[in-house]
């Protein structure tokens, strides 16, 4: 069977490019949704997203993606409910955090700054080193209400994190398991909460797994090219040396 295959087999509203008739809806919010392609590894097709906000598919190996709304709000596969503490407080839900250094472009209209999702204090909530402070699902903060999801379908996984009451929002879906470097869907909207800015097909973004479990993963993102997937925006911007981390994260 081919990921392609497989991939169509686990998922039903993550953006396939290939799989659009089944009329999957974006998530949801006023503006359009984005739609970020996944990508193979370094062997296989890239996935993308196009000004348009439709999803690329790449090569032979071909990709998957993921959609989201404006904003962030719910995930293209449904809501999901808080994360709540087990026995000797571990932590049953799904958890994240995000560290995107956000760069200009030509005509970029975003300020060139670091995007944290959640803010801590005294630094980052995630470097290369692991997540200082990862924010579990439902986390009411000074900020704003963080809710978080995480899930594994099909052969890939898919995750966001977002600030209900700012927009704030970055969402990435690759290949899973996945070791190494390779081609991933992501996208975010910075403050504002009004335009997504996604890797394009031409220069996807590329992951690469610094640490990983069965249901987490520490990935350092670059994406040299984004731009905004909402009509009537234009320029291009970029991401430097991002990280995200998810754990917590169960099959759909």
């Amino acid at each position: 069977m081919s990921f392609l295959d497989t991939v169509s087999v686990g998922l039903t509203c993550l953006g396939l490019a290939s799989l659009s008739a089944l009329g999957c809806s974006s998530k949801e919010g006023d503006d359009d949704a984005a739609q970020a392609g996944v990508g193979g590894s370094s062997s296989s097709g890239t996935g993308g997203t196009t000004s348009g906000g439709s999803a690329g598919s790449g090569a032979a190996s071909g990709g998957a993606g993921a959609s989201s709304g404006a904003g962030g709000g719910m995930g293209g596969s449904g809501g999901q409910g808080g994360s709540s503490a087990g026995s000797g407080g571990e932590t049953t839900g799904p958890r994240g955090a995000a560290s995107l250094a956000i760069e200009t472009g030509a005509g970029c209209q975003l300020t060139p700054h670091v995007l944290d999702l959640r803010v801590v204090a005294g630094g980052h909530p995630v470097s290369a080193s692991g997540a200082s402070e990862p924010t579990p699902d439902n986390t009411v903060t000074p900020e704003g209400v963080m809710r978080v999801t995480c899930e594994l379908s099909g052969g890939v996984m898919t995750a966001w994190i977002t600030n209900q009451l700012t927009g704030e929002y970055a969402e990435v879906a690759l290949l899973w398991p996945m070791t190494g470097s390779g081609d991933v869907g992501f996208n975010f909207v910075a403050a504002g909460g009004d335009t997504n800015y996604a890797g394009t097909e031409a220069m996807p973004c590329t992951g690469t797994v610094l640490m990983s479990t069965d249901s987490s993963v520490l990935l350092k993102l670059i994406c040299p090219t984004v731009t905004p997937v909402r009509d009537g925006v234009a320029g291009v911007c970029a991401l430097g040396e991002s990280y995200l981390y998810f754990d917590g994260c169960k099959p759909r």
